[in-house]
């Protein structure tokens, strides 16, 4: 403390001195990338990316202009440029087109995955070349990470006084109290769409607070980071020690007052409140463990320096652990809901390539084993997952990463995660550094906020992938850039006063500053250039995207109104198709479009030869491909509509080349490998590496297996489909329907270890089938099943699965287990209308009068109106009174029992 801060007239007095112009420029380039562009869906959709990239472009460019007219200093380096431009040649290696020798050896798996992309292939170009499975993906994530680099540069440059650090810290704090005031408004009084009027194909706004993210997750994570810099802002306000902290006491100026410094008080304390309170309405526990941990270490360092009495950071902590205790009340819902959502399915050990590992970590932890060195491409993560973890959200494509350091090391490699790992560490170490070197109550508060920041970052990303965000990328680059700059100022720093002289003459520093405009500009041309076609795109898309979610519920109502939609659909998605040819998604639907478009055309004619027919004749009724093809061109074979095939074909090519992971575009590709004169071998081979990429897709299995039960090969068939039957309820149920006329029921029992739903479908599959011995042996463990899952449920739910079990023991006539299953159905829900009356029918059926009497009296009186029920509870009285009399059976509705 052996330096003073300036007086407040002296700070007055350096306020006066004008900022240029361009330097404002910059500034409001760094605001708008901070605090705006996070209102574009987080920076993780095209138009934000976009957006993202124009303003590092329009950023750096007036910086370059700001030091050739200006020039006061040179260029700063932090230490960690040559790190960042090794993972900028990482990922550009991951891109390009390399030699097979080369490509065994950096990544061995390549060949061995990808056995049918070589040089003889009739289907593809050759062998695959890049370490990328998802090239054009990897390429777009490169433009983002181009555009964070230049802003990191910016703020490199910029970044000089306290002042500046303490400025662009208010902007976060800002930044998060708006984005937090837009998610509590949105969420209490949205319609479902973001901003209103943004109707996103995949969620909504509706049960969770988002804001301007998809994620509620990823919302309350970028809330938490601006949490130690509004703290801050409210500390200042309220510290007796003002003077010695970021602003001038306010007393002595008669025309704010002290009611100006209440009103910001009130201010900075609202904004925590609501900051607190939307992290709260986001319902993540991520998102509220990472808030409390800023919050603890803020209040903990803030008291180490004597920045505020212990009784404030035991207010705050005190705070912080009665919203912890809230928090339940928030997420019980939520949780409830993804319990229920998210639940996987086991993993056959029959991979080729590898055990496919059911928990997410294990998964990732043998995808790194697999490829250690490069990894798989950026961006590649929701591709190559399936190779080792398969779950139901993975076929959804709604997987999400559980681990970002475990995703990096995957798309990067252990040499990518290496060089994370150092960036992080040289960012601690500012931290301590500035720390132990914050003589001042400035640095001192300022050093606390970016240590917390960068720590609760680390810890987000053991739960969430947070680094693949630009807002919160952005967020943290701001605190890494504050955390090099404050490590180097071992004494207190003038508000204003610069270390740099500017310099007049035109020397070198200005004409390189003068050089390099150019080739911001060029870099901004590319960057546009590269996300023009996704931005494009996108509306189409996600047009499609909504109108195939809402297609099914569209053909249950009004089967002609389903076909327009069908025909739109059709139509957007080949028009964002043609405007992204990049995108494997894309060309997948398109390549399905194409296929209904062609199935519709069929339909409209009178005689129409379904495509295995015209299939089988092309491959035994010709001898050459000339006559095929001159067969095909037939009006009344294919004709014209041909060319909707051969489209098909072009986009399922496109979409393999732009990534080859996708099992379905090989499996659509085997059905019409016969147009590009494939014969049997190519189609099964096509099938092999659609099971090979995915071996967790169960339509890939399920078409392995038919090709080899047609060949013979019962044994493996068999393999192929126990998987097909494991992985998806879709082709368990086309399995059952097509075996259950050539297998006996002990087949599916001893084969393909049924689980209850299989049962079920088991059940009515071979209740009128003559395999009476293996139907019965389905009821057996039928009835067992439920009754184990009965016991373990609660309400109706538990007595419906007595009633199941009921139902199997009556058909076996285990008289004895059918009565206690009926029984426990009536004690899990006495209420349970179905319960009451299946037990109440079974006792009279069975001649006990006496204890059906009580449970039809009650189904009587609940449904008055059914005269059947009336019959028969007065039959059952009339034996009571009368055993001899004979018993009148009413004849009971069908499906009378309501489940």
């Amino acid at each position: 403390m052996s330096q003073l801060p300036l007086s407040f007239e002296a700070k007055a007095a350096s306020r006066t001195a004008p900022q240029p112009w361009l330097l404002t420029v910059v500034d409001l380039g760094l605001v708008s990338i901070l605090a705006v562009a996070p209102f574009l869906m987080g920076g993780q959709e095209a138009v934000g990316q976009l957006v993202l990239c124009g303003l590092a472009t329009f950023t750096t460019l007036a910086w370059c202009l700001y030091q050739c007219r200006h020039g006061d200093g040179r260029w700063r380096f932090t230490g960690l440029e040559p790190i960042m431009l090794l993972g900028l040649g990482l990922i550009l290696l991951q891109c390009r087109e390399l030699t097979p020798e080369l490509i065994r050896a950096l990544s061995p798996m390549v060949p061995k995955l990808l056995t049918e992309w070589h040089d003889g292939s009739p289907l593809f170009p050759g062998t695959w070349n890049r370490i990328s499975f998802t090239p054009a993906n990897t390429w777009s994530d490169l433009v983002v990470v181009v555009a964070s680099l230049e802003i990191f540069f910016v703020m490199v440059q910029r970044l000089r006084t306290i002042n500046d650090v303490f400025a662009f810290i208010r902007i976060v704090a800002l930044g998060g109290g708006a984005m937090s005031l837009f998610g509590v408004i949105q969420y209490l009084f949205g319609n479902g769409k973001f901003f209103w009027f943004y109707d996103h194909p995949m969620t909504s706004t509706l049960g969770v607070a988002k804001g301007s993210f998809a994620n509620p997750n990823i919302f309350a994570n970028f809330l938490a980071l601006s949490l130690p810099a509004q703290i801050l802002m409210l500390i200042t306000r309220m510290s007796d020690r003002a003077q010695f902290l970021l602003i001038p006491v306010r007393e002595s100026s008669p025309r704010f007052g002290n009611n100006h410094e209440t009103v910001l008080i009130q201010f900075w304390s609202a904004n925590l409140l609501v900051t607190a309170l939307a992290i709260l309405m986001s319902q993540s526990w991520t998102g509220v463990l990472s808030g409390a941990l800023g919050v603890t270490l803020t209040l903990a360092i803030f008291w180490h320096k004597h920045l505020i009495p212990l009784k404030h950071a035991g207010i705050g902590l005190a705070l912080t652990a009665f919203t912890i205790l809230l928090t339940p009340l928030f997420t019980h819902q939520t949780n409830a809901e993804q319990a229920t959502s998210s639940v996987s399915i086991p993993f056959s050990e029959t991979a080729k390539l590898a055990p496919v590992k059911n928990d997410p970590w294990d998964a990732s932890l043998a995808g790194i084993k697999d490829f250690p060195l490069a990894g798989t491409g950026l961006g590649s993560h929701r591709e190559v997952f399936g190779l080792w973890y398969h779950s139901r959200l993975l076929l959804r494509n709604q997987i999400e990463t559980s681990n970002g350091y475990l995703q990096i090391a995957i798309e990067t490699g252990l040499t990518g995660l290496g060089l994370v790992i150092l960036l992080w560490l040289t960012s601690l170490l500012w931290c301590a550094q500035g720390l132990w070197n914050s003589v001042s109550p400035k640095a001192a508060g300022l050093i606390t906020v970016v240590t917390s920041g960068l720590i609760m970052s680390l810890v987000q990303s053991i739960a969430s992938s947070v680094w693949y965000v630009p807002a919160c990328v952005n967020t943290v680059l701001l605190y890494g850039v504050a955390a090099w700059r404050i490590s180097l100022m071992r004494f207190f720093e003038n508000d204003r006063q610069s270390r740099f002289v500017p310099d007049k003459s035109w020397g070198s520093v200005r004409l390189g500053w003068l050089a390099t405009i150019p080739l911001v500009v060029l870099l901004g041309r590319w960057m546009v250039i590269e996300k023009i076609p996704e931005l494009v795109a996108t509306p189409a898309w996600n047009e499609y995207l909504r109108l195939t979610l809402a297609q099914q519920e569209q053909e249950d109502a009004n089967p002609a109104e389903s076909l327009d939609v069908l025909n739109r659909r059709i139509s957007l998605v080949l028009k964002a198709a043609e405007a992204n040819p990049r995108s494997h998604y894309v060309q997948l639907h398109a390549g399905l479009a194409c296929l209904k478009q062609f199935t519709l055309k069929q339909a409209e004619r009178n005689h129409q030869m379904p495509l295995s027919q015209i299939r089988d004749a092309a491959r035994t009724l010709f001898d050459s491909p000339e006559d095929v093809n001159t067969w095909l061109n037939r009006p009344g074979v294919l004709g014209e509509e041909r060319k909707l095939l051969e489209s098909a074909i072009q986009h399922f090519q496109n979409s393999l080349a732009a990534c080859p992971l996708q099992p379905r575009p090989y499996l659509e590709l085997a059905e019409l490998v016969w147009l590009q004169n494939g014969n049997e071998a190519i189609e099964r081979n096509l099938v092999e590496q659609a099971v090979a990429v995915r071996p967790g897709n169960a339509r890939a299995h399920f078409a392995m297996g038919r090709i080899l039960w047609l060949e013979g090969a019962q044994r493996d068939a068999a393999v192929h489909w126990q998987n097909a039957f494991r992985f998806d309820p879709d082709y368990r149920t086309q399995l059952i329907d097509v075996l259950a006329d050539y297998v006996p029921a002990r087949f599916f029992i001893d084969h393909f270890d049924p689980d209850h739903a299989a049962l079920q479908q088991l059940r009515t599959a071979y209740q009128s089938s003559e395999d009476s011995v293996g139907y019965q042996l389905v009821l057996e463990n039928l009835g067992r099943s439920s009754v184990k899952r009965a016991i373990v449920l609660r309400g109706d739910e538990a007595a419906e699965e007595w009633i199941l079990a009921h139902e199997c023991f009556a058909e076996l006539g285990d008289q004895k287990n059918a009565y206690h299953s009926a029984k426990e159905a009536t004690i899990a829900a006495p209420e349970h209308y179905a319960s009451r009356q299946t037990f109440g029918l079974w006792l009279y059926r069975n001649g006990n009068f006496k204890e059906a009497i009580p449970h039809l009296t009650w189904c009587s009186a609940r449904k008055p109106g059914e005269q059947w029920i009336q019959t028969i509870l007065a039959d059952s009285i009339q034996h009571q009174e009368s055993p001899s009399t004979k018993t009148q059976i009413a004849t009971e509705p069908p499906e009378s029992i309501v489940r």
